[in-house]
């Protein structure tokens, strides 16, 4: 982590996670970002609650993005592990959302799994349309994104 790791009070962190001391406390063991010694907490900014992946039916990779774009719109904490992905693979639907313009870096020292990034105003808008239709606009804006990206290499303009 870079030298300007900064840590937010108990508190500050259960007002984000919307969650009371007692929740935090049982799953203190699965918020990566949270230790516990000693009765104390040191909480990186950032730190987010674990998600809940037991709602959503997830059957490809289309319900992968769309349940990474909705857990981070959510503020919730989630990891290659929880949508049953490599990291390499995971890092790609992340950098995948953000080329397409969903989600964007959000500087915060905790840096686990995707709390590195926050959803724009963008991903909330498509969020708010029925799953079938989210995920459809999001592989539509992913593959426009790539599209250009491939035109842009295949004429040469690459990084002009």
């Amino acid at each position: 982590m870079a030298s300007n790791v900064r840590y937010v009070p108990l508190e500050v962190f259960l007002n984000v996670a919307n969650k009371r001391e007692s929740t935090v406390y049982r799953r203190r063991n699965d918020i990566p970002g949270l230790t516990y010694q000693d009765g104390r907490y040191a909480i990186l900014e950032g730190t987010r609650y674990p998600c809940d992946l037991h709602r959503y039916q997830i059957s490809d990779s289309a319900d992968k993005r769309y349940v990474l774009l909705k857990t981070i719109s959510k503020n919730e904490y989630i990891c290659a592990n929880d949508l049953g992905l490599y990291e390499r693979q995971f890092r790609e639907l992340l950098n995948d959302l953000l080329m397409a313009g969903l989600i964007r870096e959000n500087g915060v020292s905790n840096q686990y799994g995707a709390n590195g990034y926050d959803c724009t105003p963008e991903g909330d808008e498509l969020l708010e349309s029925k799953k079938g239709q989210a995920k459809k606009r999001i592989a539509e804006l992913i593959g426009s994104f790539v599209g250009a990206a491939v035109e842009s290499y295949s004429t040469g303009m690459v990084g002009v």
